[in-house]
């Protein structure tokens, strides 16, 4: 869900679908925070930056090479908003 974010107008939420999908591609920096995030694909574009502001408000583990956290690229994520 979307629990505590804004989402889109009534207006474009209720041309949406019961459900709105949206796949996100980002890296994940060595401390674990989202970054360079951009939408692959949407079932409702008015719906693209609060999907992006879900993805920035993640925390992830970083990936390591040779036990040192490093940048790891392509990750993908879809949100779902769900009435």
């Amino acid at each position: 869900g979307c629990r505590g974010r804004r989402v889109p107008r009534r207006r474009c939420a209720g041309r949406a679908g019961e459900m709105v999908a949206v796949k996100v591609i980002f890296s994940i920096t060595p401390e674990g925070k989202p970054v360079s995030a951009s939408v692959v694909s949407s079932s409702a574009r008015c719906f693209n930056p609060a999907a992006q502001r879900a993805v920035y408000d993640m925390r992830f583990s970083p990936r390591t090479v040779d036990g040192v956290p490093a940048l790891e690229t392509g990750k993908t994520v879809t949100i779902q908003f769900v009435r």
